[in-house]
């Protein structure tokens, strides 16, 4: 009730005229705007403690700021659309392929030999245990591709199983020494490098690759195995490297 009061009370002073009545309608203004601020603050606050991580809190931020932007783009338009940035961004890989290889046949002959491996050689991939694949799983983004045939939450939540699976999928991969095809497919989404720039133009974009979740999984695998042997072999990284962290190997 007290949200409406004002509005009686500016009609009451509009009947009388009376300073009373402007000082009760200034009066409630006041306390409605409190009780609304109050709201709006409760509001966000809750918002913000309900989540769980910080990109969710971004994510809480950007909605609260009014940041989406997002455009629809009209059906008949997105197949033009989609042959535009296709076309770009294959004119821009092959241009920097061109741009490298003429200035690596440009160099001058390298003063340094290739260095002759020292160590025991990676001809055996040690199998992959289905509790490492559930130490993998724990530290695994729930979020999820579209090429995902299964959600990454789901799989979480039944980490024993799904374990298992990936565990032999995993070691017939690294006995069969074959990648599955349908796993180095990406579905890419461009987006805008910066707001405010023209959206027509693909040169203003940035391609983002969203790849199977599984497939992530089965690179980190075998990552696992590789930097071991790289960072034990002395002659690979010397004199031509001075440290190696294992991020740089990501």
């Amino acid at each position: 009730m007290i949200l409406f009061f004002p509005y009686f009370s500016f009609l009451g002073r509009r009947s009388t005229g009376l300073d009373t009545d402007r000082a009760a309608y200034r009066k409630c203004c006041r306390q409605t705007n409190a009780i609304l601020t109050a709201s709006r603050r409760n509001f966000i606050r809750s918002q913000l403690d309900d989540a769980a991580d910080s990109k969710q809190r971004w994510r809480v931020v950007k909605r609260l700021l009014h940041n989406d932007n997002r455009t629809t783009i009209p059906s008949a338009d997105c197949a033009k659309l989609c042959s535009s940035f296709v076309q770009f961004f294959s004119d821009k890989v092959d241009k920097i392929k061109s741009n490298t290889a003429h200035k690596l046949n440009n160099l001058p002959p390298s003063p340094f030999t290739d260095p002759c491996h020292v160590g025991d050689h990676l001809d055996l991939l040690l199998p992959v245990t289905v509790d490492e694949v559930e130490k993998v799983l724990t530290h695994t983004s729930a979020k999820s591709s579209p090429l995902d045939n299964i959600p990454t939450s789901l799989i979480k939540l039944c980490s024993p199983t799904f374990s298992e699976l990936i565990a032999y999928l995993a070691n017939l991969s690294f006995h069969e020494g074959c990648f599955p095809s349908s796993f180095i497919q990406a579905i890419v989404t461009p987006l805008l490098k910066k707001p405010g720039l023209d959206s027509s133009s693909p040169s203003n974009y940035r391609p983002i690759s969203n790849l199977n979740n599984i497939s992530k999984i089965l690179e980190r695998l075998f990552l696992t195995r590789l930097q071991p042997h790289v960072t034990s072999s002395s002659s690979l990284l010397q004199p031509f490297t001075v440290s190696l962290s294992p991020c740089s190997l990501h």
